[in-house]
């Protein structure tokens, strides 16, 4: 779906004309309107505005992440919960990222129709503090050592690896480590 045409949709289901919708974000009725037709598309600056007036993550007028998905990352921005950029690495990672919640307890679908998969909250949780972890160790090692090319050349072997040679390289490393000792 086009972005005018995602403004246009959730713009009525927020029962709000064209005319409200310039009101709240400032932007000329005309120019909304030029949106909604698909004959301009609205500046990064623009699309925010008009994303904050319908209540919605830009990407979802960008129709990259569904409106369950928005109104999570809306509700952990209100909460200081820092997924955002988790789950802005995910998409990059996977494409696609969705968020569905049942019996109380959020799932997130990663992948296209080829090969989507879920994973649960709590390793969400696990795997954006194992993220977030790295980096910090990284950037130390980077701050503490800028001589030292190990840390980078490491990294990027490791950056175009697939799960299985990482997985291949995990337990290489554990049998390397028992035959140690």
């Amino acid at each position: 779906m086009s972005i005018g045409n995602n403004i246009k949709r959730l713009r009525i289901e927020k029962k709000l004309t064209q005319k409200k919708l310039s009101e709240l974000t400032g932007i000329s009725e005309v120019m909304i309107s030029q949106y909604e037709l698909g004959l301009r598309n609205p500046k990064l600056e623009n699309l925010q505005k008009i994303a904050k007036a319908l209540n919605v993550h830009s990407l979802v007028l960008l129709d990259q992440i569904s409106q369950d998905l928005s109104d999570e990352l809306l509700k952990d921005m209100e909460t200081e919960k820092p997924s955002f950029i988790d789950i802005s690495l995910l998409r990059e990672i996977f494409g696609k990222i969705d968020i569905k919640k049942e019996n109380g307890q959020y799932s997130y679908i990663l992948g296209d129709d080829d090969s989507t998969f879920i994973i649960s909250e709590l390793t969400f949780d696990n795997i954006s503090e194992s993220v977030e972890n790295f980096i910090r160790l990284y950037i130390k090692i980077a701050n503490e050592h800028p001589e030292s090319q190990e840390c980078f050349s490491l990294m990027d072997c490791i950056k175009d690896m697939n799960l299985q040679q990482i997985q291949n390289l995990i337990e290489y490393a554990e049998f390397l480590k028992q035959k140690k000792r």
